[in-house]
């Protein structure tokens, strides 16, 4: 039913940072399934091809997006922090908001906050990445591994030839 309504709808997509183009249409344009095995097959519309560059996109572990999907704020923090290749302090409040956290309190937050880093901090070494955090006067500081483009980009930045979007 979900490949069904995606399929039918359109999608818009814009690209302001490399090749300044706009895609409007159907985002699917096939879907199979084999019933046996449930694989589910799907193709994208060509079109959006160019829209998916070398840095176009933040590559998420696979192993550590499955074993965090079922912890929402760790999942959450996961996806955010993933985007970052040399990750800013950021305030305890703003991820608050950034996340839409229903937390009743600043306290109950803080709790959830900690236990969720600290699962993203176990997930991450049980696969090899570096995810070391702390808060300090309501600042979330991170360090962690960065992938292969992000560590080019920071080696490019260094060497004074980062491309500026």
């Amino acid at each position: 039913m979900f490949f069904s309504r995606v399929m039918a709808n359109s999608v818009e997509i814009m690209d302001r940072n490399g090749t300044n183009c706009s895609y409007e249409g159907s985002f699917i344009i096939d879907k199979y399934t084999n019933e046996n095995s449930r694989e589910i097959v799907i193709k994208l519309n060509p079109q959006l091809r160019r829209f998916f560059r070398k840095d176009g996109f933040t590559f998420l572990h696979p192993q550590i997006y499955k074993a965090l999907v079922k912890h929402p704020l760790a999942f959450w923090l996961f996806g955010f922090y993933s985007s970052h290749a040399e990750p800013f302090p950021i305030k305890v409040s703003t991820i608050f908001e950034m996340c839409r956290s229903t937390s009743k309190s600043k306290s109950s937050f803080m709790q959830c906050l900690k236990k969720a880093l600290s699962k993203l901090e176990i997930v991450s070494k049980q696969y090899g990445k570096t995810f070391e955090w702390t808060i300090n006067k309501g600042l979330v500081t991170v360090k962690k591994s960065a992938s292969r483009s992000q560590a080019k980009h920071i080696e490019d930045k260094m060497a004074g030839n980062a491309v500026v979007a």
